[in-house]
């Protein structure tokens, strides 16, 4: 009798855990890398849980490295882990998320990491990169004005933290990694995207990156996901 009351228990057990586990949807099977352990992970997961977009789907994860190439290269190995698990599919897309920042300037690790990146060749696996400079603020800060001129460091600040200097105009005590920032900005989207846009198109006629940011692609995918 206490035997069969185990068994009953054990199998309610296994039932709730397999509701429990996430059910892989028809749509794209998405990996995103940040370099960043806060900011952007907290961002995009607030997207994610905005849009009800499943965990067998968009898998975010920070890089164990602070730079962009160790950025692709955790990407990469994800991507190889995955493909050795039995009954399990591989990404349709990776998307690695970085700043350009200083990088450039200790080793060439941001030119590195795009040259990386258009060497790895993984069957039905599209890599692709969203970068930003100096850094991912440039991205709130186009939900709030149009912004062309150069973050330039400025005495003992460096260039991107001229940057968040200046979103906390916007978002006064604004802090790398705040949780909520998607919530707190998430109307002015629509405009962020446009503002994206047109400093995109800016910068391919002068030549110059800074500010630039791709987080508007991104956003943009997620967004229309489920009707991919």
């Amino acid at each position: 009798m206490a035997d069969q009351l185990f068994k009953k228990r054990r199998a309610k057990k296994a039932a709730e855990l397999s509701r429990q586990q996430a059910k892989r949807e028809s749509y794209d099977k998405v990996l995103i890398v940040c370099e960043g352990t806060k900011a952007e992970p907290n961002y995009l997961n607030e997207i994610k849980d905005e849009l009800k977009l499943s965990t067998a789907n968009v898998s975010i994860a920070p890089s164990p490295g602070s730079d962009p190439l160790s950025v692709v290269e955790h990407a990469e190995a994800l991507v190889n882990q995955q493909s050795r698990q039995k009954h399990q599919d591989n990404y349709d897309r990776v998307f690695c998320v970085f700043d350009k920042d200083e990088h450039e300037q200790h080793g060439n690790r941001y030119s590195k990491a795009l040259n990386k990146i258009s060497q790895i060749k993984v069957k039905g696996v599209t890599f692709a990169t969203i970068t930003s400079n100096p850094c991912f603020e440039v991205w709130p800060v186009l939900h709030f004005e149009p912004r062309t001129a150069p973050f330039l460091p400025s005495g003992k600040r460096t260039a991107a933290q001229e940057l968040v200097h200046h979103l906390s105009q916007y978002l006064p005590g604004y802090e790398k990694g705040r949780q909520g920032l998607y919530s707190q900005i998430k109307g002015q989207t629509k405009q962020a995207i446009t503002f994206a846009k047109r400093l995109e198109q800016q910068n391919q006629k002068s030549g110059s990156d800074n500010p630039t940011t791709e987080i508007h692609v991104l956003v943009e995918y997620l967004y229309q996901l489920k009707n991919r």
